[in-house]
């Protein structure tokens, strides 16, 4: 039986909404989940980490693991935090033991989407994706002049959850009542 993909999309409209979005999915996320993040160089990956780790209550600074391939971080849950970006073959990803702790642990996988077939079960996808600039228009000083700028902060978050109904149901009702058009 093919199992229910439940999405959710968002148009976050500053970093602090990307980050408020992912605080929202910390909220709700419990040993055992995996959450593959994808989206290009300086999408918000991160950011929304930072807001999943405060959902956690998790108050290290949380940083891109680049380098280091993955973080750890002690809240609620423990969160392991992993940059995929240069893995390439099972055997870099087994190296990790992604899989060995998993059921411990909430892991976050940044460009995840390139190995996704090389990890154990996903349980939360999400794109960042960012939406072409947008044009507004803001005022000048207390004058009734304006000037037009592109805005290209916008992004799309698209976020899908491969388990149980009732947890998404429980997210999204949080997602939705908060008004993040408020953040900015």
């Amino acid at each position: 039986m093919e199992q229910k993909v439940n999405i959710f999309e968002f148009l976050s409209r500053s970093e602090k909404a990307t980050e408020a979005m992912g605080e929202i999915l910390g909220n709700h996320l419990k040993r055992g989940d995996l959450v593959v993040l994808s989206g290009g160089l300086g999408a918000g990956k991160t950011k929304f980490t930072k807001g999943i780790a405060k959902g956690l209550l998790i108050s290290d600074v949380i940083t891109s693991p680049t380098f280091i391939l993955a973080n750890t971080y002690e809240g609620r849950e423990l969160l392991v935090h992993v940059d995929a970006y240069r893995l390439e073959t099972f055997g870099e990803v087994d190296d990790l033991g992604l899989d060995e702790d998993s059921r411990e642990v909430v892991t976050v996988v940044e460009w995840g989407d390139e190995i996704v077939d090389m990890l154990f079960a996903i349980t939360w996808k999400v794109e960042i994706s960012p939406v072409e600039a947008v044009s507004k228009s803001i005022k000048v000083g207390n004058s009734l002049d304006s000037i037009n700028v592109e805005d290209t902060r916008y992004r799309q978050i698209r976020i899908e959850y491969l388990g149980d109904s009732v947890d998404f149901f429980l997210f999204k009702s949080e997602a939705e009542a908060l008004n993040l058009s408020e953040i900015f």
